[in-house]
């Protein structure tokens, strides 16, 4: 796996850990539609936070992509 997410559930702050330094990969965060409602560049971060306050309750897709690879999970916001 490229990274891991944790908790999960989430409550509050979403936390994104990279094996490694993916300097060109960009991390999203999708609704079940499709929508993608977060991005970011991964850069030479090693672990992420993310505040999901704004965010409404239910299941979203946290996906990290490069021209390399792609893998993503799916996490679940509760309030």
């Amino acid at each position: 796996d490229i990274f891991t997410v944790y908790p999960n559930p989430v409550m509050g702050n979403l936390n994104i850990v990279l094996t490694d330094v993916y300097p060109a990969a960009e991390i999203s965060i999708a609704n079940m539609a499709g929508i993608v409602l977060y991005r970011i560049a991964a850069g030479d971060q090693w672990e992420i936070e993310i505040n999901t306050n704004n965010f409404a309750e239910g299941v979203y897709v946290v996906q990290i992509q490069s021209t390399d690879f792609i893998q993503s999970q799916k996490i679940i916001i509760v309030k």
